[in-house]
């Protein structure tokens, strides 16, 4: 698993903005929720809605960079700080020494951009569910380390690195089904055009014999049509 994170997933987000790919799913997501992209800070800031209020939030910074530095935990704990968030995530594919994709360090959680949505949904929920329970701020605070420490465990930790694996292997397939639809769409409008050439020419020389033109003059530059290239953009 580490090796296809290391080998596979980085090359396949190069091109990719972070920032604006979270913001596009985390609003595709929760519609109702407020997601706010503070630009050159370089933090996304998403607003748990309950019922026309705002319960929670959890600040995502976003790194896109193959090296890994501290400061970037430290960065996204003084955002997270700064916003006031009840949560912090670090969505980024460089990866710390010995970790594959996710883990948590000083309380903020460190993950690759394939299980940050996933991540999302543990979180927010949590906060829904802690906010529904009427609880005091000591309980408030109790429940939430107890669930930041379910998020440190390795079942919590072994579901997230098994969903960014298997997102991985999701965007291979589907790469690979496109160039196979794209080479059949290609034959299938090679035998399309053919068909309709065979078709065309037999049209034209049926009207030439009526119209008492010999068929061993062949045709005329300019009297075949051709079958009109698809658009497969």
């Amino acid at each position: 698993l580490q090796k296809q994170l290391k080998d596979g997933t980085t090359a396949q987000v190069e091109g990719l903005n972070l920032e604006h790919e979270l913001v596009k799913q985390l609003k595709k997501e929760y519609p109702t929720d407020i997601i706010e992209h503070h630009g050159k800070a370089g933090d996304i800031l998403h607003k748990i809605i309950f019922k026309t209020k705002e319960i929670g939030s959890i600040l995502y910074e976003c790194k896109k960079t193959a090296t890994f530095s501290k400061s970037y935990i430290d960065q996204t704990k003084k955002a997270k700080s700064d916003r006031n968030a009840t949560y912090g995530v670090l969505v980024t594919v460089a990866s710390k020494r010995n970790t594959q994709g996710f883990y948590v360090e000083n309380d903020i959680i460190v993950v690759h951009p394939y299980g940050t949505v996933y991540v999302a949904q543990v979180l927010r929920t949590s906060i829904i569910e802690m906010h529904s329970l009427k609880l005091n701020q000591k309980e408030l605070e109790g429940r939430a380390q107890d669930l930041m420490d379910f998020v440190k465990s390795d079942s919590f930790k072994n579901s997230v690195e098994n969903t960014i694996y298997r997102t991985r292997e999701l965007a291979d397939l589907l790469q690979k089904e496109m160039k196979a639809h794209q080479k059949i769409w290609h034959d299938r409008f090679i035998h399309y055009n053919e068909i309709h050439n065979n078709a065309n020419k037999l049209g034209i020389a049926t009207s030439n014999i009526l119209k008492g033109i010999p068929v061993s003059k062949g045709l005329t530059k300019g009297e075949m049509k051709q079958l009109p290239q698809p658009n497969i953009d």
